[in-house]
């Protein structure tokens, strides 16, 4: 259970320093979260990024429990994918 979590963190961070090398190449930075309650809880993951770095545009797409797929097959992370694409 210790290395899911650490390995959840350490994934966190990369995406997040991804993030921050894509923001000094381009003005503006879009990102959209797909995920369950592990991406919601806290505030959710969207608004901590922001408040990182303020100058990133964010939306979610969230839901207790879903998986990836159902996400998918749901088809609401795809509409919103689609009102405004991520870079």
């Amino acid at each position: 259970m210790r290395f899911f979590l650490a390995g959840k963190y350490i994934l966190i961070v990369c995406v997040a320093l991804a993030v921050f090398s894509a923001c000094d190449r381009q003005a503006s930075t879009r990102v959209l979260f797909i995920g369950n309650s592990y991406t919601f809880v806290n505030g959710g993951l969207d608004k901590q990024l922001r408040g990182l770095a303020p100058s990133i545009e964010t939306a979610s797409v969230t839901a207790g429990g879903y998986t990836l797929e159902r996400h998918w097959t749901d088809g609401n992370a795809l509409i919103k994918k689609r009102e405004s694409p991520p870079d």
